[in-house]
């Protein structure tokens, strides 16, 4: 069992890594590179939802503390993220405006990114 969470703890820290800073990096340059990196990005959601599931079963199954709820608020702001993600790519590429259409879209996904970041870090020192 230590190799596999060990392993999902890899892959959780990579995917994640790659989802925030495409993110964040969007929320820059707006939607020049929206549609070519929605595939990736949402991938990089997916296994890091995933290997979180793991990391939680494995370390958080069974007990709800203090850094149980921190983490719940991180996941939370992910997955929001994550669906305005989707939101946001369903406007591009139907070439509609509005906030989804806009950067704004792109910069509260990337605050949403950077919560989870920071609560993530937060739950270890709680």
């Amino acid at each position: 069992m230590d190799f596999l969470v060990a392993l999902a703890l890899v892959a959780h820290i990579a995917a994640a890594v790659f989802w925030a800073g495409t993110t964040m990096v969007q929320a820059r340059i707006g939607n020049d590179h929206a549609l070519e990196l929605f595939g990736p990005q949402m991938g990089a959601a997916a296994v890091a939802t995933i290997a979180g599931s793991i990391l939680w079963w494995a370390y958080h199954s069974g007990i709800f503390y203090a850094p149980e709820i921190v983490l719940i608020v991180g996941i939370a702001a992910a997955l929001l993220a994550g669906a305005m993600q989707i939101l946001a790519f369903r406007a591009v590429r139907a070439g509609g405006g509005g906030f989804l259409g806009s950067i704004g879209a792109r910069r509260a996904a990337a605050a949403l990114m950077g919560i989870a970041i920071v609560t993530m870090a937060l739950a270890r020192v709680l």
